[in-house]
């Protein structure tokens, strides 16, 4: 398991980088493979004198030299469009040291090799740089002891190559110089012993095998992460769709039901409709019948909306009475309102009114009752 950056290297990577979550996991792969790196947050002076905070990778990595093992100070700057630009790579001599200007390292300390230059964002990771640095500080020291006996021999100068295959200034600059962990170097003089020498026991031979273990487990890790991506990608739409389909189905049952409510409306309407014409057609017949018994010797208004039961009849003239009687109540209360009448008028009167119709209800109800009406 990956062991957790410091609390402000975490802060930089969420608030600066753009591609925190990738960064981060490639911090944490080469941290966990050469555990004498430290993450820091520090920042980084570029030559045109701005600045920006950027995670470092500070301390020492092995490398193996004439059958002994070194630990060489280097910085790794992850700048914060990480994985899609190269990483800024430096060796930082301590003052025992001196850098040894190569076509890999200039004056400075700036590391240039064809893994940074032909850097690939799906393919290239932190892992690989350092493995590749390994591999190539193996074959030519980025650093050599200056050692107190140093003086008295004659070091052969360090001939700068005609044609570096990197440019040796870039527009991202160097950073402020900084003091690299412990370690050394041997000197170019055969008879110097090395500074930095690790005990024998403890050595790591770095050998093509380990650069393409190292590989191979920067392509699965990137594989792995891009697998898991796509993963939630697909989950994430299963889900959109899974949801889209639940509503879709919800959307159907709703339309069956108002298709199944439209088709009984339709019935109903074609019932109502049929209905309707029944009624116009016995509405036209009794248009034509009154038509005709005019026509003959005229229509008694009287007989036409007097009933022929004394029953009925005698229910329609107490229903008549009883409005007339509820009219005048009325009225009795307009002309107290309006002082036409005084107070104990308009008590006595609707005193009688209300006795009266009192005893007309009673009359309808009675009536109704034997007519087999349904009570009011």
């Amino acid at each position: 398991m990956m062991s957790p950056l410091p609390v402000a290297v975490d802060r930089c990577l969420n608030s600066r980088y753009q591609y925190m979550l990738k960064a981060r996991n490639d911090i944490k792969r080469v941290i966990g493979k050469y555990r004498a790196l430290i993450p820091k947050a520090e920042t980084f002076i570029f030559n045109d004198g701005s600045s920006k905070e950027l995670v470092c990778l500070d301390g020492t990595i092995p490398v193996r030299y004439k059958s002994n093992t070194y630990n060489i100070p280097i910085r790794v700057w992850v700048l914060d469009t990480h994985p899609y630009h190269a990483p800024l790579c430096y060796v930082c001599p301590t003052p025992t040291m001196q850098i040894k200007v190569s076509q890999y390292v200039d004056e400075s300390g700036r590391v240039y090799l064809p893994y940074l230059h032909e850097w690939n964002s799906n393919l290239s990771d932190l892992t690989g740089v350092i493995g590749v640095m390994v591999v190539v500080f193996g074959e030519t020291p980025p650093v050599f002891s200056k050692g107190p006996s140093a003086a008295g021999f004659s070091r052969p100068a360090q001939p700068k190559p005609q044609a570096m295959p990197y440019p040796t200034s870039t527009s991202m600059g160097f950073p402020m110089p900084q003091q690299g962990g412990p370690g050394s170097y041997p000197s170019t003089n055969p008879s110097q012993n090395p500074g930095y020498n690790s005990n024998n026991n403890n050595t790591l031979s770095i050998t093509d095998e380990d650069i393409r273990i190292s590989l191979l487990s920067a392509v699965e890790s990137r594989i792995t992460e891009r697998a898991l991506e796509f993963e939630q990608k697909s989950k994430a739409e299963e889900d959109v769709l899974r949801k889209t389909n639940e509503d879709l189905q919800a959307g159907k049952q709703k339309l069956t039901r108002y298709m199944a409510d439209m088709e009984r409306d339709c019935r109903e309407m074609e019932s109502n409709l049929t209905v309707l014409k029944e009624k116009m057609d016995q509405l036209k017949q009794s248009i034509e019948q009154m038509s005709a018994d005019s026509d003959k010797g005229g229509l008694d208004v009287d007989s036409a909306v007097t009933t022929t039961a004394p029953l009925f009849r005698q229910l329609l003239q107490a229903y008549a009475e009883e409005s007339a009687v509820e009219d005048a109540i009325y009225y009795l209360g307009e002309g107290l309102r309006k002082d036409v009448i005084d107070l104990d008028t308009f008590l006595k009167h609707v005193r009688e009114q209300s006795r009266k119709q009192f005893m007309l209800r009673a009359l309808m109800q009675k009536c109704r009752q034997k007519a087999g009406l349904p009570p009011v």
